[in-house]
């Protein structure tokens, strides 16, 4: 960090938290400072030497408290754990790893300890690592409105994904698709060739998934599913739709409610094996004011000028310093340290040199504005589209629209503040950055951290997506790390894009002659080792038909005399990055044989569409798990593109344990063999049902060959289970296997001792789990959150953690876990629901604990309360004028017995919103009051804060176990 020296650093330590304490009028002054988190990570970078081969590791040293000790630990890329570890003193700034070879990589992990935190960093350092010359394939989905619009631009980014060695499959889709479609077209893909499908690339408005009852932000009034594009990327994680029931949420995306289509996991249900990353300007119409026109591009352009400048960033036409620059406002905030991950991976990225701090308020967009930077994080006080602090707007708040119209030159982007980590919404910050000139990946940092430092030696972003999302198991540590595994972890922008680019060759020509094909070319205008050569008969994919570098710019292939041949051309150089050296190419240029050379950084066009009248078959379930003597069915849907004109047949073949006809049908009672799918139709249902109760068996329904058509989704398959009702999407398996049927019945439960547990106090419910049945293996068994209060945030071990599953050991009929509420909230609740497990029967599949304020909870089925009483809202002021001096005082009150303190709750609504357009003086707006003991009301003057124009708001008080609700809410009009 070179912006200021460490006695500053220290000097800034010791004032105040970040807080973003903001002035209204002339009430306050406005002013913050930032703790010293970068004292949570550990700096960490690498350099290397071949010989002897060492790996050397160093990182600064500028702590507010000395280090102790430091301890370095080393694995293999693919290792789930941690080798033993090294231990330095507090004094070291070095470790140097002698035992290391040539060609080979390794993850190292530095912890430092401190009286006052413990601070982690991490590098992935190799010396010469070998070059990556197949990514594998790439799932490109495109929303099919923009298809023709951008032919070239999508023809362009498919040859660029081809030439840095990815073999692309692409879907076009409809932008009102079912997530549950979409996720059949994925998995057929990966069921095809799970060793090589990696990455998905969603591009344009593709379906966005919700899920969950969550709010990594900590707003209650945020609870609820959030957009979950890792669904996408979880290819056999079962995801339901049956026990989230939640409409609290002040933005009706957020409701959650049994069958409507949004999933119930809050944390991803399992390992997510591919590479997801979404570019997506659907609802960016760029207001200047609630309600008012549009100011930015189209959607269409938005995208055309995303596809241009990535292939400009491929092709080192688009550029930016190694260099980052960070602003913070929270601090460490009690050790989240939320910036503590942009100091960690920048600085195994680029160095911790490298590395620029700015303090004052204010400076982070213009700083951006007339500087370009390779990475950049911004971290304040949010919503969905403006961050407090970054900004030159009132109390330095930075907006969508100052970002894009200051236009920020950072290519790669990481931002933290409350509610913009929800993308899908209008004018969101995080997908506003990829609306610039420059910026290519944003990504909501801090809740979890994020951990790209394996970029550093040249994997691609969307690989350090999945490992964020992968981390739950705490394999990547940081001193607080909330939020870890939940569904929300998303990247916005290219998934495939790397850190380091190399200059392409220019003006590949070619020639064919009886000697053979001989090509010529315009060298690199970087310094490069030399050029290899590929061919490809089929445009793709490619072999190397040179075994060593060229040094020379053309080269004859002698072994070809005739025939139509596709040639890419790419330079090599061995990068020296600051997680040491790895063989590096650029992206491909290409030449066809057939007369048509396609030019410098242009690549091979896509396939040819099928002929007028051809079109796509796809078959697709609404459930994955249906009930086995209910009369709840599954609908089965075929459904085609291209031409509607005529009836079409479509066939399938059974397959599976399940017996058809006997074991599911029709509700009708008969069980075709093919459908219909009508004229002028582009789809046709059917709905089974499972009729007897016969154990857990599966049926597989697979689509038989039609002339002209080829498949999306050739088959679907469903689990037949008794006593179980699971909404999901369709999840093909490639060859399930019969479960065994149980040789006794076995029946599971869950319990608590605690119907209440006391806020802020260590008396715990003790959350049972129980079967019945053999004991003779270990179990694990997983259960859904819900309720009003927040996972982990109102509830969690003693321990600090929430899991989302316990396992209950090998000859033992239970396993027991203590809970806590560590914070006084107001009275809410959580309930934990067993997920189905096959050969099991659920007895009691659901437990709910309250939580309460003041109260200490021994047992007993029913809430405690301090006695009757009743709560009131109430304003002095039915108007008050935008960024006027008079305020409207709020006052909640009750009646009865007051000896107790009380927190009350109310939710937000109405035109205004809230914290932009209204707040208290000090800058903040709660969603929560505490009456103290002794006192039967509470103020708080709420001033309107910007000039918007007529708009309201209402503060509704929220039901709770402890009172009853005498006047329900307050409104205020707020006027120029």
């Amino acid at each position: 960090m070179n912006t200021f020296s460490f006695d500053s650093k220290i000097l800034i330590a010791k004032l105040l938290r970040a807080s973003f304490i903001v002035g209204l009028s002339n009430f306050l002054s406005v002013e913050t400072y930032a703790d010293a988190t970068w004292g949570y990570a550990v700096e960490a970078s690498a350099s290397v030497q071949t010989s002897p081969p060492q790996i050397t590791l160093s990182w600064p040293i500028n702590d507010v408290f000395s280090p102790t000790d430091f301890i370095v630990y080393r694995k293999g890329r693919n290792d789930t754990s941690w080798g033993s570890g090294t231990s330095l003193p507090g004094s070291a700034s070095t470790f140097t790893d002698n035992n290391v070879s040539v060609g080979s990589a390794y993850e190292y992990q530095i912890v430092k300890h401190t009286s006052g935190y413990t601070g982690y960093g991490y590098v992935y350092a190799g010396i010469s690592v070998p070059l990556v010359e197949s990514r594998g394939k790439l799932i490109l989905l495109v929303d099919n409105r923009f298809s023709s619009a951008l032919v070239t631009e999508l023809s362009q980014l498919q040859a660029d994904l081809i030439g840095d060695g990815y073999s692309v499959i692409r879907h076009d889709v409809s932008s009102t698709d079912s997530v549950t479609n979409i996720k059949s077209i994925i998995q057929n893909d990966y069921y095809a060739d799970t060793a090589n499908v990696k990455t998905l690339f969603l591009f344009g408005h593709i379906p966005v998934p919700y899920s969950g009852d969550l709010n990594p932000d900590g707003h209650a009034e945020h609870l609820g599913a959030w957009p979950a594009d890792v669904y996408y990327g979880d290819m056999n994680g079962v995801w339901t739709d049956y026990s989230v029931s939640d409409s609290l949420g002040t933005d009706v995306r957020n409701h959650n409610i049994p069958g409507d289509g949004k999933f119930d996991q809050s944390f991803i249900p399992s390992g997510v094996e591919l590479r997801v990353g979404r570019v997506d300007f659907a609802n960016m119409p760029g207001r200047l004011v609630y309600g008012g026109p549009a100011t930015f591009p189209s959607e269409l352009e938005l995208l055309r000028k995303y596809l241009n400048k990535d292939h400009a960033f491929r092709t080192k036409n688009l550029t930016a310093p190694a260099r980052a620059l960070i602003f913070d406002e929270f601090g460490d905030f009690g050790g989240q340290a939320f910036v503590a991950s942009a100091y960690r991976n920048f600085a195994s990225l680029l160095g911790a040199s490298t590395i620029q701090t700015l303090q004052a308020l204010g400076t982070f967009i213009p700083t951006l504005a007339s500087n370009s930077f390779l990475w950049a994080h911004g971290s304040g006080s949010g919503s969905f589209s403006s961050i407090g602090g970054i900004g030159s707007g009132l109390y330095n708040t930075g907006t969508t629209i100052d970002i894009v119209s200051a236009d920020i030159k950072a290519i790669f982007t990481t931002l933290f503040g409350s509610w913009l980590g929800d993308w899908d919404s209008e004018d969101n910050i995080m997908r506003a950055v990829l609306t610039t000139s420059m910026g290519l990946t944003s990504s909501w940092s801090g809740r979890p951290h994020w951990f790209y430092h394996t970029m550093g030696l040249g994997e691609p972003i969307g690989e350090s997506a999945r490992l964020t999302q992968n981390n739950s198991n705490g394999l990547y540590q940081t001193q607080i790390n909330q939020a870890a595994g939940e569904v929300h972890i998303a990247l916005m922008g290219d998934p495939a894009l790397r850190m380091h680019i190399v200059a392409p060759v220019t003006n590949l020509t070619g020639s064919m002659s009886g000697s053979g094909v001989s090509l010529n070319w315009n060298p690199s205008s970087d310094s490069v080792l030399g050029y290899y050569v590929y061919r490809s008969q089929n445009s793709g994919p490619y072999s190397r038909i040179t075994n060593s570098f060229l040094n020379t710019n053309s080269f004859t292939d002698s072994s070809v005399t005739s025939g139509t041949y596709s040639y890419m051309v790419r330079a090599v150089r061995l990068e020296n990055s600051a997680s040491g050296t790895y063989y590096n190419a650029s992206d491909g240029v290409f030449y066809n044989t057939n007369g048509s050379s396609l030019g410098s950084g242009t690549g091979i066009n896509p396939p040819p569409p099928p002929p007028p009248g051809n079109g796509t078959l796809s078959i697709s379930s609404d459930r994955t798990v249906m009930i086995e003597g209910s009369y709840i069915p599954t609908n089965i849907t075929i459904t085609r593109t291209g031409s509607t004109a005529s009836d079409l047949p479509v066939s399938y073949a059974f397959s599976g344990t399940a017996t058809t006809w006997d074991d599911y049908r029709t509700p009708q009672g008969n069980m075709p063999n093919s459908m219909t799918i009508p004229a002028g139709s582009a789809s046709v249902t059917m709905s089974i049902i499972a009729p007897q109760q016969s154990g857990p068996k599966y049926l597989t329904l697979t689509l038989n060959p039609v002339t002209n058509y080829t498949f999306a989704a050739a088959s679907v398959t469903v689990q037949l289970m008794s006593k179980v009702v699971v909404i999901s999407p369709s999840s093909p398996s490639p060859s399930p296997s019969p479960s065994p049927t149980p040789t006794a019945a076995a029946t599971l439960s869950i319990s608590s001792d605690q119907a209440a547990i006391s806020e802020g106090s260590n008396v715990p419910a003790n959350i049972t789990i129980t079967r019945t049945g053999s004991t003779a293996n270990a179990m694990l068994v997983r259960y859904a959150f819900s309720g009003t209060a927040a996972t982990w945030d109102d509830y969690r071990t003693s321990q600090g953690t929430m899991p989302d599953s316990m396992t209950i050991p090998a000859g033992s009929a239970s396993v027991t876990m203590s809970i806590i509420a560590p914070r006084h909230i107001g009275s809410r609740y959580f309930t934990l629901t067993l997920y189905p497990v096959a050969n099991f029967s659920i007895t009691s599949g659901s437990v709910t604990v309250q939580l309460v304020d003041g109260v200490v909870v021994t047992g007993g089925s029913s809430v405690i309360t301090t006695g009757p009483m009743t709560v009131s809202i109430s304003s002095d002021q039915s108007t008050i004028s935008e960024s006027g001096s008079t305020p409207a005082n709020i006052t909640i009150s009750r009646t009865g017995n007051n000896s107790a303190a009380l927190t009350v709750q109310y939710s937000f609504s109405g035109t205004a919103a809230t914290w932009d357009d209204y707040r208290q003086a000090q800058g903040n707006m709660p969603d929560s009051v505490v009456i103290p003991a002794g006192a039967s009301s509470v103020s708080m003057a709420i001033f309107a804060t910007s000039h918007v124009g007529p708009r309201y708001f209402t503060l509704t008080l929220r039901p709770n176990a402890n009172f009853s609700i005498g006047t329900a809410s307050a409104t205020v009009q707020l006027v120029n």
